[in-house]
């Protein structure tokens, strides 16, 4: 039983005369005719009934047909796989990012990246650091999409674009109209601080140590949506990431910058064991013009 007989069955099948299924193969009349006559050998019965000038199958024929159909169209997906494979490509491509990152960049750099590899499939896992970084150390994940600083034996790290840390506060706020706020200006404020595991957070705290600042903390949470939803009712000022702040922030609140400067390394990561696909190179290329197109100072 040959792959090509089975070709044959299927063509006879769908068009229900030899001359069609020959068109449809590409092959002559005669070459179909041998093909079929050497499969009902194979199988030891007869597959069609002649009648009115045309091919019906047996009752043996169909009830084999379902099985001969799905070979086919694995065989068909297998050979689709194989031209992939040889273009550098796997057909999927898996990302993790910070959990704050999908509202607006990841989707936007997914745009441009569907647009020209619209058959990859993309997989994103919006994870704490610690988590992405052990899938892509287990091979989980082909890219990381995080905020340095990431020590990690084994990750390969690209440097990207730095965001500015930015307090958000309610539009009627005193210091709302105010060009910069430091930790002095702060004193005595309710704040909205990121967890302290947060690397982000290290630096804040240090700020305000320098400046001999004690901070009135009101809440602290690991995501920054959820930070400038608090500041946006008024329970307190947060302290976060320009970039995220900008993609979560409500006409009700307003963004001034935090001082002293502190920046916020955006970087992209792979296993240096890993090989990368062409799919996850292209993603990378996307999610870095879309950092690089974001409208932050």
């Amino acid at each position: 039983m040959r792959l090509r007989e089975l070709e044959a069955f299927r063509a006879i099948l769908e068009t229900g005369t030899v001359s069609q299924a020959a068109r449809s193969l590409g092959v002559s009349q005669p070459a179909v005719s041998r093909m079929l006559s050497r499969l009902e050998k194979d199988i030891g019965f007869e597959l069609f009934h002649r009648i009115s000038g045309r091919l019906v199958a047996t009752r043996p024929a169909l009830a084999l047909s379902r099985d001969v159909l799905g070979t086919l169209e694995n065989v068909e997906n297998l050979r689709k796989i194989t031209r992939t494979l040889q273009q550098g490509r796997f057909g999927e491509v898996k990302l993790g990012c910070a959990p704050s990152l999908v509202r607006r960049l990841v989707p936007e750099a997914l745009e441009r990246f569907l647009q020209q590899m619209p058959d990859t499939r993309v997989v994103i896992e919006p994870r704490p650091s610690r988590i992405v970084v052990e899938l892509l150390s287990s091979h989980q994940l082909e890219l990381g999409l995080l905020f340095l600083p990431i020590d990690h034996p084994g990750l390969e790290v690209t440097p990207l674009r730095s965001f500015s840390t930015v307090c958000v506060l309610p539009r009627t706020h005193r210091l709302a109209t105010e060009a910069a706020l430091a930790p002095q200006d702060l004193d005595g404020e309710r704040l909205i601080l990121l967890a302290r595991s947060d690397p982000a957070r290290f630096a804040i705290d240090h700020a305000f140590r320098n400046a001999r600042t004690a901070q009135k903390i009101a809440a602290e949470t690991p995501s920054v949506e959820l930070a400038v939803t608090l500041a946006a009712r008024g329970l307190g000022i947060a302290i976060v990431n320009e970039l995220m702040a900008r993609d979560t922030s409500v006409p009700e609140t307003v963004i001034v910058p935090f001082r002293p400067e502190l920046r916020h390394q955006m970087a992209l990561l792979r296993s240096d064991s890993l090989e990368a696909s062409a799919e996850a190179m292209h993603l990378a290329e996307c999610l870095t013009d879309a950092i690089a197109a974001m409208p932050c100072g």
